[in-house]
């Protein structure tokens, strides 16, 4: 049994913003696939944000858009981490440029909206690509 973890990129309002961010920049999909290729062994390369949930499931990363900005200026990727099941679901993605930083309110709204779909859907995904 692999233990790398999962990523399950179905949560429709992350899936939303993802198509929004790569009609703007077609390249964060490879960015994407990077992080994401980290995450599965690295769950807690982001940095945590402890005011949301269970201490250490919420995280946020840095992504570049590569040839057009740094990872200081590109997006942003929260994501959640179910340690039992070894799933990772994201839960933002929001350009640095349009929205410097997410709200509380809308960090712990996204949270909850997570934790009920990932207790609709008990069994762990595939990665969706």
């Amino acid at each position: 049994m692999s233990s790398s973890f999962k990523i399950d990129l179905h949560f429709s309002i992350f899936e939303s913003e993802l198509k929004l961010a790569l009609k703007a920049h077609p390249t964060l999909k490879q960015d994407l696939k990077t992080v994401f290729d980290r995450l599965e062994n690295e769950p807690r390369a982001g940095d945590a944000i402890p005011r949301v949930g269970a201490a250490g499931s919420v995280f946020k990363i840095r992504l570049g858009v590569k040839g057009l900005f740094g990872k200081r200026g590109g997006y942003r990727l929260l994501y959640h981490v179910d340690f039992d099941r070894k799933v990772i679901t994201p839960v933002a993605l929001y350009f640095k440029k349009d929205t410097p930083n997410l709200p509380d309110h809308v960090v712990v709204q996204r949270f909850v909206a997570v934790t009920k779909y990932i207790s609709e859907s008990p069994e762990a995904p595939d990665r969706k690509s």
